[in-house]
């Protein structure tokens, strides 16, 4: 237990430290439900809908009532636990033989990200949900209807289906758009397999802007709604919606279903701030997450080349570029680092070069030892030569293999997990999600104890604190 709630707490510290670096640095957290403590759920986030519609029968043909009460929905070691029960309950004068419960958040919010870390129930025609409804519905029973704002019906209030499952195609999550241009047997959908939807959590996650919805498990994109004209039809989505939780149960439901629970580690909304939006930077200064920094006086480009299966004239490996700043057909001659690669670091104006590595040393153009012609996808020009363009921060180039566009796995440095070449909290992310799915990366195992654990995470926190 103790484990397992310092490695979600490591989690959240990890996703709101990883907001503030890189591509992420805009996002800030702004709501959530860690579901601690035990017993019922927050009643100042949640609302439990219970109402039926009118006809006594939920949707779709669903078979459940849908009930306050905590066996159907509780917190208990750190996780919300969403109850699908088979047993005979009246209600509203209705009786029904299966229970469940669905909850609607007390929080509404317009453009976003959500990450919802779940694992979900299984059996035949169990159908567990997370979405999100127009604060606008006008659906009785609603808690947002019961506050006043229950103006648009379904589905010209739109409808955000992060996650939907069901028991009767198992392992298949599915992501989908109801929209008055398209909804029930939408077109607007996609989904992927995950084998272990039921017995392992994964974080759903959808990324909302004002042009578009992605939606995605575990960082693994299977859907991106941007549709081709935005009108009410199909884009009613610049208002505020709201979260539910649920899980219903179809007529189809196996005759020897007992109970199954959707367990929900954790619920997290946050929004895009740009960091540096209002920020004005003295001349020779540059914004960076919300601070202005010195741009380099004299910024550099490190070249990186792996020889590893060359085998290397005696007069060394070298960088050569048709610019006289990378010294025409002689080159520049690298450093061997060691295990194959080589490095030269230089300080060059900003602009556009083209360069390629050359085995041995000479000074003219038609010579040997030059890498062959490289692919498309990184060779350019009539020489196929390697591109790149310097501006005013520090570039680093590689390491790629000798004659080919592939990067180098030899360079494998403990903590940098994604190999980009700098360890920083985009490395304790992946090796939360390393140790949440019981995976092992040798890159992220820094105290070299043959496990991936919260200790490893103690240890990268450390090395980017004090680099």
């Amino acid at each position: 237990m103790f484990l397992t709630t310092l490695i979600k707490y490591y989690a959240l510290l990890v996703s709101i430290l990883a907001i503030s670096f890189g591509h992420a640095q805009d996002w800030q957290l702004v709501w959530s439900d860690e579901f601690d403590g035990n017993g019922a759920i927050n009643s100042a986030n949640w609302f439990h809908q219970t109402q039926l519609p009118l006809g006594g029968g939920w949707y779709n043909g669903e078979v459940q009532h849908y009930t306050d009460r905590i066996v159907n929905s509780y917190v208990s070691n750190g996780t919300l636990k969403i109850v699908a029960k088979k047993e005979t309950y009246t209600d509203q004068g209705h009786t029904k033989e299966y229970t469940s419960a669905r909850l609607n958040s007390k929080y509404a919010f317009t453009y976003g990200k959500v990450e919802i870390r779940a694992k979900l129930p299984q059996g035949f025609g169990t159908w567990p949900a997370i979405w999100m409804l127009g604060k606008n519905i006008n659906e009785p029973g609603a808690y947002w209807e019961t506050q006043g704002y229950g103006t648009t019906p379904w589905p010209a209030c739109g409808e955000v289906d992060i996650m939907e499952h069901w028991g009767s195609n198992q392992n298949y999550v599915q992501s989908a758009i109801h929209t008055p241009s398209s909804y029930g047997g939408t077109i607007n959908l996609g989904g992927q397999y995950i084998s272990t939807a039921s017995s392992q959590f994964h974080i759903y996650t959808i990324d909302w802007s004002a042009q578009e919805m992605i939606f995605s498990v575990d960082g693994n994109i299977h859907y991106t709604y941007d549709p081709a004209n935005y009108n009410s039809d199909t884009w009613p989505f610049d208002s505020e919606l709201y979260l539910l939780l649920n899980i219903a149960i179809e007529p189809s439901i196996a005759s020897g279903f007992t109970e199954s629970p959707m367990e929900i580690d954790y619920v997290r909304v946050y929004e895009y701030q740009d960091s540096c939006a209002d920020i004005i930077c003295d001349e020779g200064q540059t914004c960076d997450n919300g601070n202005c920094v010195d741009i380099p006086i004299d910024p550099t480009v490190t070249f990186l080349v792996d020889m590893q299966y060359e085998e290397v004239d005696g007069t060394g490996v070298y960088v050569s570029g048709g610019d006289s700043q990378l010294a025409g057909p002689s080159g520049l001659l690298m450093s061997d680092q060691g295990n194959g690669i080589w490095s030269l670091t230089v300080s060059i104006s900003p602009g556009t070069y083209t360069y390629k590595f050359r085995n041995g040393f000479y000074d003219y153009w038609d010579s040997p030892g030059w890498e062959p012609d490289l692919p498309a996808e990184c060779g350019f020009g009539q020489w196929s030569d390697r591109q790149f363009t310097f501006s005013n921060t520090d570039l680093v180039l590689g390491p790629y293999y000798f004659g080919s566009c592939e990067l180098s796995e030899s360079d494998n440095v403990l903590g940098d997990v994604n190999a980009d070449g700098i360890i920083n909290v985009i490395d304790i992310v992946m090796t939360v999600n390393l140790i949440l799915s019981n995976d092992y990366d040798v890159a992220g195992d820094v105290n070299e104890d043959g496990q991936l654990n919260v200790l490893d995470i103690v240890v990268l926190v450390n090395i980017i604190l004090n680099s």
